[in-house]
């Protein structure tokens, strides 16, 4: 009797025992099920942060490049405004006026092939203009004129009589006796009043004063990783300074197309062949090149060769390249 209490209590306490493990065992996880699951995380983990990445750099290369596109397609619009308005407001666009050593032409365009190229666009300012309302005396520095409003001493501007255009900057205004004075202390203005430079007589009642728009566009190379578009808005002649237009414009390049069709990145009025002569200037194919504001390690690229300059070394730079022909609507008339 108490050997059948004995077994009966072993075996109670023998299930209970197992039962105990059993639940233990299922509650629980081991070393290894715990060193599977943090590999797991950890793939996930580099997984998720190789997406974010990823995502990250696209995001960085699509701004970059949507700048880039921005900046090429603002600066051919500015450019190719300036080339249609050059010539504007003077006969067979050419303009005399004092290089300092005697009478000089400023032409309404030219080509400084300079890899990149230089382009200076001369036109009349068509929103400042006034008339003169007294004739001149031939030695006179001073115009006498309808309304000095909008000119400003320093101005560049420009007197025409439809035949005959002359370029002075203006030193002095006074606007209570609507007079301009254009004195010899400026070196675009000749000596002696209007006796050198000016038409016999100089200019009559009637004849237009413009200000006068000189941009010279060319590319800043100074910061070699960021190449920049500049412009002089009074050009060679004038007393400012080049500013900054757009950035990360790498290559500027300009070819003429005359009458007959042939291209040249230049013209020449002095070899007698009555070929690529100004006069015979009808359009003009200008291309830019912008480039991307830094380099991507992972991209290959190289600057390509444009008209008559050559292509560059390799490098990681992302470009686009933009062309345009634009029509001289103010030479050969």
């Amino acid at each position: 009797m108490a050997l059948f209490h004995l077994s009966r209590i072993i075996g109670i306490r023998i299930g209970l025992y197992k039962k105990m493990s059993k639940s233990s065992n299922s509650n629980g996880i081991t070393l290894i099920e715990l060193v599977i699951a943090m590999f797991i995380a950890g793939i996930v983990s580099i997984a998720i942060f190789a997406a974010f990445k990823s995502q990250q750099k696209s995001y960085l290369i699509q701004n970059q490049v949507a700048e880039m596109q921005q900046n090429l397609r603002a600066t051919m619009d500015i450019i190719a405004r300036d080339i249609r308005m050059a010539g504007f407001g003077f006969k067979a666009g050419r303009i005399a006026y004092w290089d300092g050593n005697g009478n000089a032409n400023i032409d309404a365009f030219s080509i400084f092939n300079n890899n990149p190229d230089r382009i200076d666009l001369v036109y009349a300012d068509a929103s400042v203009t006034t008339s003169i309302s007294a004739p001149m005396p031939n030695p006179s520095a001073i115009f006498k004129v309808d309304s000095t409003t909008g000119f400003e001493p320093n101005d560049l501007v420009i007197i025409t009589d439809g035949d005959n255009t002359t370029l002075v900057q203006i030193t002095h205004k006074n606007a209570f006796a609507s007079t301009l004075q254009h004195n010899p202390s400026s070196p675009v203005n000749p000596p002696g009043g209007n006796n050198t430079i000016f038409p016999d007589g100089g200019y009559g009642i009637g004849n237009k004063l413009y200000k006068l728009k000189y941009m010279s566009y060319d590319i800043d190379r100074s910061d070699p990783d960021h190449p920049t578009l500049r412009v002089d808005p009074d050009g060679p002649v004038g007393a400012g300074a080049y500013q900054p237009l757009a950035d990360n414009i790498e290559d500027l390049q300009v070819i003429i197309i005359f009458a007959d069709g042939h291209e040249a990145n230049t013209y020449d009025d002095t070899d007698g062949d009555n070929t690529n002569d100004y006069d015979k200037i009808r359009s003009i194919r200008i291309s830019i090149l912008a480039r991307t504001d830094r380099q991507d390690p992972d991209f290959n690229g190289q600057r390509p060769a444009i008209e008559d300059h050559a292509g560059g070394d390799p490098d990681h730079y992302r470009r686009r390249l933009l062309s345009s022909i634009i029509r001289v609507r103010n030479l050969g008339l």
